[in-house]
């Protein structure tokens, strides 16, 4: 579904929420990497989404928010809900445990081209010449830092770590495709992100005890659940609210380009924040990725 042409004020209003939606998404690796250190990786995946249910669930009750009517559009809550709520949080947080902030956040580039295949399939429509031949590159990237293991020595990145990330992408990509899809048919971004996220929650709560059982989880601090928080609250409720609705109205593949900037944000917070390193292959590793992303937009 091809958005209708947008007036100006509504194309800054798409731009804008489309960054704050990649702002929240870039922040996301360094609040997991903040939580991952003191918590069990498996907790901090369930907690992001029990606790941003926890918000949510109160929200859709005052605000009224009604539960898609039409059976298809329950199927793709179900979807979209269950890659963005319940694979993504898990499997992310366990790769962001073995690896790198930069490293995850340079995977994170990957989302754009991602999105763009998975928008193919689901609409019918096959991309241009230009968009494979930028994803092919854009993943060579992403082959070589996972391989090279780009910088990993200084880091602290490992190739499971890695491997984990990127998979933890791709069921993130094919969850917005899924969730922009539904808003696009009409459902609203709020109940999309908020009936979604309750779902998920719902449905991890009962893990969150046999999770934290042994694990230390009252010794943590501060930052540990300060990380935790923002990825409850900014990452899993305010990122998928500006996302969602910006795709909806922008469109999926021109709307998710904005997502190459990730990276960037990822890897200056990273240096500033955690003290990591950017080394020569990871640098090298950057430009290939970026480049390939780049070429795959110009449509």
């Amino acid at each position: 579904m091809t958005p209708k042409p947008l007036s100006v004020h509504m194309r800054v209003a798409v731009f804008a929420a489309a960054i704050m939606a990649v702002t929240f998404g870039a922040s996301t690796p360094i609040a997991t990497k903040f939580a991952v250190l003191e918590l069990d990786p498996l907790l901090v995946g369930l907690l992001r989404t029990v606790l941003g249910a926890s918000v949510a669930l109160p929200l859709v009750l005052v605000l009224r928010i009604p539960l898609p009517r039409k059976r298809r559009h329950i199927g793709l809550l179900v979807l979209s809900g269950s890659c963005a709520f319940i694979g993504f949080p898990v499997i992310f947080a366990i790769g962001q445990s073995l690896t790198s902030t930069v490293h995850s956040g340079l995977i994170y580039a990957a989302i754009p081209i991602l999105v763009g295949v998975f928008a193919s399939m689901i609409e019918r429509r096959a991309p241009a010449r230009s968009w494979w031949m930028g994803g092919a590159i854009a993943f060579a990237g992403e082959a070589f830092l996972i391989v090279s293991r780009g910088g990993a020595e200084v880091s602290g990145a490992s190739l499971a770590g890695d491997a984990l990330v990127l998979a933890s992408m791709i069921v993130l990509s094919l969850g917005y495709v899924i969730g922009a899809r539904l808003t696009q048919e009409g459902y609203g971004t709020w109940g999309t992100t908020f009936w979604g996220l309750v779902a998920g929650g719902i449905m991890l709560a009962p893990f969150v005890p046999m999770a934290a059982a042994g694990t230390g989880w009252e010794e943590a601090g501060a930052a540990a659940w300060g990380g935790v928080a923002f990825l409850a609250v900014g990452s899993s409720i305010l990122a998928y609210v500006c996302l969602y609705w910006s795709f909806g109205k922008g469109g999926i593949a021109k709307t998710g380009m904005l997502y190459f900037l990730a990276p960037v944000i990822t890897g200056v917070l990273a240096v500033l924040m955690l003290g990591e390193t950017l080394t020569t292959p990871l640098l090298v590793a950057a430009g290939v990725i970026l480049g390939g992303v780049y070429l795959a937009q110009r449509q």
